[in-house]
């Protein structure tokens, strides 16, 4: 059995620098049925732990939401619902 790549990516990433710290940007290229692929580019504002955690949790998110194979739009609807109830959390419990 012959498996072919629907896509192939190549990527570069360049940190601005190391004074400002641990940031909130990420890429992901993710695998989806029927020969597909998501490409996703997200950007938590701010810098820090915080910023790095959240970008975790909506990058799990993506990936979470991509695996039971919805839609893009059904896809953001959900990942707009999670922005929302983290950005309603207190700042301890994000």
């Amino acid at each position: 059995m012959t498996t072919r790549t629907a896509v192939e990516a190549a990527f570069r990433y360049l940190p601005s620098s190391s004074r400002t710290g641990v940031g909130g940007d990420w890429f992901d290229v993710i695998p989806r049925s029927g020969a597909r692929v998501a490409l996703v580019v997200g950007d938590v504002v701010g810098r820090g732990l915080r910023a790095a955690a959240t970008m975790g949790r909506l990058r799990t998110a993506v990936r979470t939401l991509a695996d039971i194979d919805l839609m893009p739009d059904e896809l953001l609807t959900h990942l707009d619902d999670v922005v929302i109830r983290l950005s309603a959390k207190s700042p301890e419990e994000r």
